[in-house]
C-alpha cells in the first residue's frame, strides 16, 4: 500500500516562518553590531539614573578579614574590618561591633596555614539580628567561635566574610 503525502497544515507553515524570522533578525543583530556598541556617546545624560537601576541592580556591601588566634586583624588580607571592631571574649568568642552595616549573611574559614592550629579546625559564624550573640555584648551582632577540634573550643585563626 501506498502512503500518501500530506501538506503541512496553515499553523505549521505560520509557525515555521516566524521561527525563520526571528532567528533571521537575531542574526542580523549579531553580524551587524560591533562589540560594546552601546557607550557612553549612546547614553543621554540623566537617562539612567539611581531610581532606574534601583530595581534591577542589586549591590550588597561586602568586607571581610583574617583574623589571628590572638584576635589581631591582618590588615593586609581584610577591607572593611579593623582591629577595633574585634574582640576576643570567653574561650574562643570572636565578637565583631561597629561594622559599616548590619550583616544579612557571611561564611567562616579556618585558617589552616596557622602553625598554632590542627587539621581538625572548625569554626563557627553567628549572626544575630537582636545585636548580641551567645557569647558576645549588646552591640555585637556577629560571632565567630573557633574549635581546635570538634569538641574543645580554643582561639584558632580564620578568615570571615560578611554581607549586607
Amino acid at each position: 500500500m501506498k502512503k500518501r503525502f500530506r501538506a503541512p497544515s496553515p499553523a505549521l507553515v505560520i509557525a515555521t516562518v516566524a521561527l525563520f524570522v526571528a532567528l533571521a533578525g537575531t542574526s542580523y543583530a549579531a553580524v551587524t553590531l560591533a562589540k560594546n556598541s552601546v557607550g557612553t556617546k549612546q547614553i543621554k545624560n540623566g537617562a539612567v539614573t539611581a531610581a532606574k537601576m534601583a530595581g534591577s541592580a542589586h549591590y550588597s556591601p561586602v568586607i571581610y578579614a583574617h583574623v589571628l588566634a590572638n584576635g589581631t586583624v591582618d590588615t593586609s588580607q581584610s577591607k572593611g574590618i579593623t582591629q577595633s571592631m574585634v574582640h576576643l571574649r570567653s574561650t574562643s568568642a570572636f565578637c565583631f561591633s561597629s561594622l559599616p552595616f548590619t550583616p544579612k549573611g557571611g561564611s567562616v574559614t579556618m585558617d589552616y596555614g596557622d602553625p598554632f592550629g590542627s587539621l581538625a579546625e572548625v569554626g563557627q559564624l553567628q549572626i544575630s539580628s537582636t545585636a548580641n550573640t551567645v557569647d558576645c555584648d549588646t552591640g555585637e551582632p556577629v560571632e565567630v567561635a573557633t574549635l581546635s577540634d570538634p569538641s574543645t573550643y580554643a582561639p584558632e585563626a580564620f578568615y570571615v566574610v560578611l554581607y549586607g
